[in-house]
């Protein structure tokens, strides 16, 4: 900080310095208002910059390294550096008859100085009897450049992101035409009018700095940049590039405007910065009737304003076997300790549950719900060297879940998945083929044009501003952008939001039932029964928190909420023994994860196979682990070789107490590691690391310096 403070005061002495030097002088005689408002000015700024880099500094736990600080002090550095440059043009430039030369006139008034008597009528002279362009001319040299500048900024850059990204969109082009359209004519239009307005050398150098940052902004996209599209990863520029782009935009803005104030013939620049101006828009112009060739390869429909994805589909949720099932009840965040305490108080489930055995002794491989899900419904471990969503697609095409659903499937079960997440789970389209309600679903898209327009266009202004000033215009992905985008499915409003309350009413438009209310009613309401086996996973909110009675206006307390997870459970037994066809099902009720804590992250477990019976409730130790062998024990309850499934065992065939090296992995955010971004794209995850825990015995006992073997970066998570 020091070290910042003191070339920030480097100008000021400088300044003094030069001050001392002329200030018996004659030719500062006649300027001394000039030198003494240019001083006072550098000497406010100065303090002025000292001073807010104290209060960041002393209020706000922020370190230099962070972009956004490190932009405004080099930038504020190199102003006031410009500043003492010209202030020391204008002292060295003196001569003998007290006129300043044209440079340092021009940083006087670039820098708010006010020019001699002298000054001015020796400028006055040079500008007589020059021929002064007509209005129309001056409109159109005008337009060149700053049509040109914006149809690349607000329009062609736009389009080309758009073209190579259009599988990133749910909007159209078509929807962000007409603001492109209106703010490229009307800003070109307005621009051009106030710089034809302007005359004489002052509109000269106009349109030559204009056609300079034209220049600047299509050579930082083509040759300086070193992130072409942003997708949400954050990028630091270093200090040394940094700078290094600063100096090259200032040697671009700034060398014309030298070269227009030394040459005798200074309508060369002029003409020069034209043709520039013009070869640039010609070279933007000639490429955009190429972006527009259709896509045959499009992953989404559009008919008429609808669209079509694959979702998956409640409209069988409650629809049963009357011959022979497989349900998979899966309770978000049921801890086994939850289950130990419903037991202590409700000794009757021992009766209740008296064909279940409770395995007591569960683990998860993975602690979250996004996580835990594919691994779960796979048998695939996650890959966190990609992308979460390609480590689901990877999961869902791989030789364990190709094995388990084409093996259920010969065996004659249609399988179906309901879930409040389609994809938390591993999304619907790595589906098609193993779950059966994936359906091609239509909705429809209403787009905010203007905001869609804003966004694109600060994505488009990412890729041509200098680095100093990428921060200001960053959009952290597609998603962000797509959120200006509201879809209805079914006439439902599909939420974007944190809030599972909101989440759980998207799923529902699609007839899926995933609170523990909802999913309690509908089963009493919709249940049916059909021909053919069934296999069915119904992931529930469970002893997910908060705690919810009948409604989200009913709060309960954690030993309630127990309680209705339990009763649900009930519900389903006692409608399964009316049909007749509770002998013929296979029941697995368990969790994803257990609760968010490391030493309480096993999840419960009831078992209760085909033409199982019993006295009460048995209860083993056996050492499963949810994600790895529940499909193993979905396939030996069915009667098919569980070691088709690499990596996982059939709990069935685990023996009470045996010792089994297992781990569980904890998201974390760990200082040394760099930031995840969200798989939706808007901004950064909680998350940027995971830590694995191999262990023997249960949970409640890892040592956290011992157990702890491994650790590493995520690429992505969803929140």
């Amino acid at each position: 900080m020091i070290v910042y403070m003191l070339i920030s005061l480097l100008p000021i002495a400088i300044c003094a310095g030069f001050t001392m030097i002329y200030r018996k002088k004659d030719a500062l005689a006649g300027r001394k208002k000039t030198l003494t408002r240019f001083f006072v000015y550098l000497f406010a700024v100065t303090a002025l910059l000292c001073g807010i880099i104290f209060e960041l500094t002393s209020f706000y736990p922020i370190e230099l390294k962070y972009d956004f600080l490190r932009v405004f002090l080099i930038l504020s550095v190199l102003f006031l550096v410009l500043e003492s440059a010209s202030f020391v043009a204008f002292c060295v430039s003196f001569r003998a008859d007290k006129k300043s030369s044209e440079f340092a006139l021009l940083w006087t008034k670039l820098t708010g100085g006010k020019a001699s008597k002298e000054d001015a009528k020796a400028q006055d002279q040079k500008e007589t009897g020059k021929e002064e362009l007509p209005f129309k001319k001056r409109l159109a040299f005008a337009a060149i450049p700053i049509f040109g500048m914006l149809y690349m900024v607000t329009f062609f850059g736009i389009t080309e992101t758009f073209f190579a990204n259009r599988g990133e969109w749910v909007f159209t082009f078509k929807d962000i035409v007409f603001p492109g359209l209106l703010i490229f004519f009307g800003t070109g239009i307005l621009f051009s009018v106030i710089a034809a307005a302007l005359k004489g050398g002052v509109y000269e150098r106009a349109v030559i700095v204009i056609g300079s940052a034209f220049a600047g902004l299509y050579i930082q996209n083509a040759f300086l940049n070193t992130v072409k599209f942003i997708n949400g990863e954050k990028t630091i520029t270093p200090v040394g590039i940094l700078i290094l782009n600063i100096a090259i935009w200032g040697i671009l803005l700034c060398v014309p405007l030298i070269l227009y104030s030394k040459f005798k013939k200074k309508t060369t620049v002029f003409y020069a910065a034209l043709a520039v101006s013009a070869i640039l828009f010609g070279i933007q112009i000639a490429p955009l009737p190429f972006l527009f060739k259709p896509d045959p390869n499009a992953e989404t429909q559009e008919a008429n304003g609808v669209k079509k994805e694959l979702r998956l589909s409640g409209e069988e949720q409650f629809v049963l076997s009357d011959e022979e099932n497989v349900i998979v009840l899966i309770m978000d965040a049921f801890w086994n300790g939850y289950m130990d305490e419903y037991l202590e108080n409700h000794p009757e489930a021992y009766e209740k549950l008296a064909d279940f055995t409770y395995y007591d002794n569960m683990s998860t491989m993975a602690m979250n719900t996004s996580t835990s899900m594919p691994y779960l419904l796979t048998a695939s471990d996650i890959d966190f060297s990609v992308d979460l969503r390609e480590s689901n697609r990877q999961a869902w095409t791989g030789e364990n879940a190709t094995a388990f659903y084409d093996t259920m499937h010969e065996k004659g079960y249609t399988i179906n998945l309901y879930t409040d997440g389609d994809n938390y789970c591993g999304d619907a389209d790595n589906m098609v083929g193993k779950i059966d309600n994936v359906q091609e679903t239509e909705f429809t898209v209403q787009t905010n044009s203007f905001k869609t327009y804003a966004k694109m266009l600060k994505l488009s202004l990412y890729k041509y501003v200098p680095f100093a000033f990428k921060e200001f215009v960053t959009v952290a992905g597609s998603e962000e952008i797509n959120n200006c985008s509201e879809f209805y499915y079914n006439g439902v409003k599909e939420e974007n939001s944190d809030d599972w309350t909101e989440v759980t009413k998207t799923a529902y438009a699609f007839g899926i039932a995933s609170t523990n209310f909802d999913y309690q009613r509908e089963m009493n309401e919709r249940l049916e029964y059909t021909s053919g086996k069934r296999a069915v996973f119904a992931h529930i909110m469970g002893m997910h928190g908060p705690h919810y009675g009948s409604s989200v206006d009913e709060e309960v307390t954690q030993q309630q909420e127990e309680e209705i997870c339990m009763n649900l459970l009930y519900s389903c037994i006692e409608k399964l023994k009316e049909q007749g066809v509770y002998e013929n099902t296979s029941i697995i009720v368990t969790a994803d994860h257990g609760y968010f804590d490391l030493y309480k992250s096993a999840p419960m477990m009831l078992v209760k196979g085909m033409g199982s019976t019993g006295e009460e409730l048995a209860i083993s130790s056996a050492p499963g682990v949810v994600q790895t062998d529940l499909l193993p024990t979905i396939l030996d309850l069915v009667g098919e070789n569980p070691e088709m499934i690499s990596g996982g065992k059939s709990i069935l065939r685990l023996e009470d107490g045996e010792q089994r090296l297992r781990i569980t992995r904890q998201m974390n955010n760990l200082p040394e590691f760099p930031p995840a971004h969200k798989c939706d794209g808007v901004g950064f995850s909680i998350y940027n690391c995971f830590e694995e825990y191999q262990y023997y015995g249960r949970t409640s006992d890892i040592d956290v310096n011992k157990d702890l073997k491994n650790r590493g970066p995520i690429v992505s998570y969803w929140w």
